[in-house]
Parts: structure tokens; sequence; C-alpha cells
């Protein structure tokens, strides 16, 4: 294809970059360009892999906290609005219980059941970051159970791998390029949070992920 294929359904801005890396030779910025999305989807699998299952072992964590507490309902109500349950002047919800609020109208308006798995299903990452950021703290002594596989129970050393899973998922998902993404090590981290999480998790995904396969196949490679 020629270079005004790509600037006319990619965009000039977009395929500036490609063709950089590219040393100006079309043919080649665009099988970067394909290599780029085979990148994204690959890591977008097992980002996905490791989401579920973070999300899936803080909620445990949670709803462990609320029940030795003897609060009423689900952690999701935060019954004593601890996490901003209209905690703002004019009864605005606070971070981070507007993500669950948020959550809880998209199940609404899908006309879904109204149940914790539910609205849990429509969470984003966010939340669970906020869950175990510096912010949060107090929650800290109880969540760092959900983590077994952890060196130590530091809040930081699984916050920043949070922040680092939640930064690349972003980017996966605004369709940026990833050509200077340090990819190895940005998918060795989210395998390290895996292993934090479980270790039979950590192979799991390491059993089935492409991104090794398609790292070692990006074009242009062998001429660097």
């Amino acid at each position: 294809m020629s270079e005004s294929f790509y600037r006319r359904h990619f965009g000039s801005a977009r395929l500036e970059a490609y063709l950089t890396a590219g040393h100006g030779d079309a043919a080649l910025a665009g099988a970067l360009y394909h290599w780029n999305s085979r990148l994204a989807a690959a890591l977008w699998v097992d980002l996905g892999h490791v989401e579920v299952a973070l999300r899936n072992a803080l909620d445990d964590r949670m709803q462990q906290r609320h029940e030795r507490r003897e609060r009423p309902g689900h952690w999701l109500d935060d019954p004593t609005r601890e996490l901003g349950k209209t905690r703002l002047p004019g009864g605005r919800h606070a971070q981070p219980y507007l993500d669950i609020h948020r959550a809880r109208e998209t199940v609404q308006r899908r006309r879904k059941p109204v149940t914790p798995d539910q609205i849990i299903s429509e969470t984003e990452l966010g939340l669970w970051h906020q869950l175990v950021s510096r912010r949060q703290m107090f929650l800290w002594p109880d969540l760092a159970a959900a983590f077994p596989g952890a060196p130590d129970r530091r809040q930081d050393t699984i916050g920043d791998l949070v922040t680092s899973l939640r930064e690349l998922r972003n980017r996966i998902g605004h369709h940026h390029q990833l050509l200077d993404l340090p990819a190895e090590r940005r998918h060795a981290e989210l395998i390290t949070l895996a292993r934090y999480l479980d270790p039979q998790l950590e192979r799991w995904v390491l059993d089935r992920t492409e991104v090794p396969s398609v790292l070692a196949s990006r074009p242009g490679a062998e001429a660097c």
C-alpha cells in the first residue's frame, strides 16, 4: 500500500511514528502498524486475565473485611461511607465509591439484576487501583492478604504494579502506538502481579501468552 493510503486511513500524525521507526519506508511503516495491533491484542488478553483475577481477589478480601465488622449488606453498598458514598457537598459521591455508583448505574441501564456480581462486572480497573493506592491505606492491612505470593506486605509492592498495569491498559485502550514501549518489561510486571495473586495463575498465563512470539516477530528487527 502507498503512504497516502496509510495517511488517509490511519492519520498523518499517527503514521509519523511508524515512518520514523521504518526509516521512511511506507511498506515497513504499514507492517509495523499491523504488528503494533498484534502486540496490543496479545497484551490485552493477558491484561484481561490478570485484571479479572485482581478484582475477584480484592472483592473477596473486601467482603471478608465487611463481614468481620458486622456491617449490613455488601461492601459495595458502603454503609459507613468510608469509600466516599455521599461524602461531598450536596450528597455527591467521592472516589472510590463514585466508580461503584457508575457501575451500578450501568447495570440498571442495561436492565440486568443489580447484584454484587453484576456491579463488579461493570467496574473499571480504576476502582481496584484506588483500593490498593496510598490514598486508601486504611484498607491495606486487609487487602494485603489478597497477594499471598508477594515477597512482602508493603503497599507499594502491589500499588506500583497495578499502576503500571492501568497505564498499559489505558495506552492500549486508546490505540496508542507501542513502538517505544518497554513491552517486555511491562509484560514481566503483569506476570509478576499474576504470581503475587497466585503462582498457579502466573503459570496459566505464561502457558497461553502470545506476547513473546509477537515481540520476536517485530518487522525490521532483523535489520537492527
